[in-house]
């Protein structure tokens, strides 16, 4: 709900902005036309959520849909979101679900943003689970995202056993540069092998390939 205040006076009209949902406040003020003093506030309530940085398009705000896993500590996370979001003139709107209904409304696609967490050891069974076109109606796909060369090449990754290294990195980048995610935040680890151990490597997002270790 969005709530407008006006003090028409005879040089400024001063009007008074808040955004409920968001809990955004503007201050406006316009010239008074002594002679239609409505013409001001109809424009001070037109120009009033840009002081405040909501977007409009045809009459209504911008607003993307955020759900927020609940129980699982991401919280914060989501209302830093809505507050970075909110910079480039975009309302978020929260709502917070938990197993199982999430995973039905996810997969629906009800959301413009969600939190999301994944583990897996193996780079290509990760991205597979989350990013592969067959696992958005009933997977972790929860961002929808759909691209034929990405899904070639977690294929790639595994049929061909010489070339699955550079398949994944090449997934990996791919999803990075579509920009599917975005990391807020990531813990560090610590690896701790014998001398004797060679060859191991990690991915672009720190999970050792154990493939050409020795």
């Amino acid at each position: 709900m969005r709530m407008i205040g006006a003090d028409i006076g005879g040089t400024f009209t001063d009007l008074v902005y808040c955004d409920m949902e968001s809990v955004a406040l503007a201050i406006h003020k316009v010239s008074t036309e002594p002679d239609n003093p409505s013409r001001a506030i109809l424009q001070g309530v037109a120009e009033s959520p840009r002081r405040c940085g909501i977007r409009e398009k045809g009459g209504k705000k911008l607003e993307l849909q955020l759900i927020n896993i609940a129980g699982f500590g991401f919280d914060q996370m989501t209302r830093l979101l809505q507050a970075q979001v909110k910079k480039a003139g975009l309302s978020v709107k929260i709502t917070s679900e938990s197993f199982p209904t999430l995973a039905a409304t996810m997969n629906a696609g009800k959301q413009n943003l969600g939190d999301f967490f994944y583990f897996d050891l193996d780079g290509r069974d990760a991205l597979y689970a989350t990013l592969d076109s067959s696992q958005i109606k009933s997977g972790y796909n929860w961002a929808h995202y759909s691209n034929p060369k990405f899904d070639a090449l977690l294929a790639k990754a595994n049929s061909d056993s010489s070339g699955r290294a550079q398949a994944i990195e090449g997934a990996q980048k791919m999803a990075m540069d579509d920009a599917v995610f975005i990391p807020l935040y990531d813990l560090r680890q610590l690896w701790v092998t014998s001398k004797d151990v060679s060859g191991l490597k990690f991915t672009q997002s720190g999970y050792p390939l154990f493939y050409t270790t020795k």
